[in-house]
């Protein structure tokens, strides 16, 4: 099977995040993601543009999906910081949810 891939430019608001979700559903289910793989890569991207809003500079925000050799690559870049230790900082709430992420998905700042 070819590579498949979608790339969507978005404002850094939380109206584009709701926006640009419903487009990846659109794309997932064209490319016949189960609806448990569906829910999982929505899960991470909902997370990862969230916090590019919250925390990011403000800046557009890129938002790129992949699908190659039964991988799903879920990519959200901005401008802002890159995300801390999280090991060192497990009182914060923001930290228990990458942990939480962890184990549906390969993470790299």
């Amino acid at each position: 099977m070819l590579p498949l891939h979608a790339t969507w430019d978005l404002e850094s608001t939380g109206e584009a995040v709701h926006v640009t979700r419903h487009a990846i559903t659109a794309v997932l289910e064209a490319w016949k993601m189960t609806a448990d793989h569906r829910f999982q890569a929505l899960l991470v991207y909902s997370e990862l543009a969230t916090n590019a809003v919250r925390h990011g500079s403000g800046q557009p925000i890129s938002v790129h999906i992949s699908l190659a050799d039964e991988e799903l690559t879920v990519e959200v870049n901005d401008a802002g910081r890159r995300v801390g230790n999280t090991a060192q900082m497990p009182w914060r709430p923001r930290a228990a949810v990458v942990r939480l992420l962890g184990p549906v998905c390969n993470l790299r700042p």
